[in-house]
């Protein structure tokens, strides 16, 4: 209770925040949306899994690796002159960043993107359409229009911050 009666500006500003989370909510819209909050912490979570268990391991020939220190390649070569790795970012990053050769720098920054499979696809869609029949849940009209709408509530000035961008921007955003 202090903290209410030494900065009520504060105070105030939670109880929207909370409100904008549902905290006005009753009956079936209240567990409708406590239903679909913990659908979506469930998904992500399973998202986030799916992106630490992926593996995939690159075979390449040693001449593939043009730029790649010496060290790397030694560390990693089987005894059929190939070298081998996988997704980790200690194995990835000497080929990213010193790779001469475009083609194998694509495969592998190809294969990160998709670390987690094509599972992780079907979850992002299902996570998007959770997060949309929340936002309308709420009263807004999708999830980016609920995502801004906090950004300023928290007192940001997007404004100001996309000032340089085109007018046109700044309507379609609704800002």
């Amino acid at each position: 209770a202090p903290y209410i009666k030494d900065n009520p500006k504060a105070a105030t500003k939670t109880i929207k925040l909370l409100e904008r989370e549902g905290l006005h909510l009753e009956g079936e819209r209240k567990e409708e949306l406590i239903s679909i909050n913990k659908e979506i912490n469930e998904l992500c979570n399973l998202f986030v899994k799916n992106v630490n268990n992926y593996t995939h391991t690159f075979v390449f020939q040693s001449s593939d690796l043009t730029g790649v220190s010496s060290s790397f390649i030694n560390k990693n070569k089987k005894e059929d002159n190939t070298v081998v790795f996988d997704l980790s970012f200690p194995q990835i990053m000497p080929i990213l960043i010193t790779c001469s050769n475009r083609n194998v720098r694509q495969e592998v920054y190809t294969q990160l993107k998709h670390k987690g499979g094509l599972e992780n696809i079907e979850l992002s869609k299902k996570i998007f359409l959770l997060r949309n029949r929340k936002a309308k849940l709420l009263d807004f009209n999708s999830y980016s229009e609920f995502k801004l709408t906090g950004l300023k509530s928290l007192n940001y000035e997007i404004k100001n911050e996309i000032s340089g961008i085109g007018s046109s921007q700044c309507s379609r955003w609704k800002i």
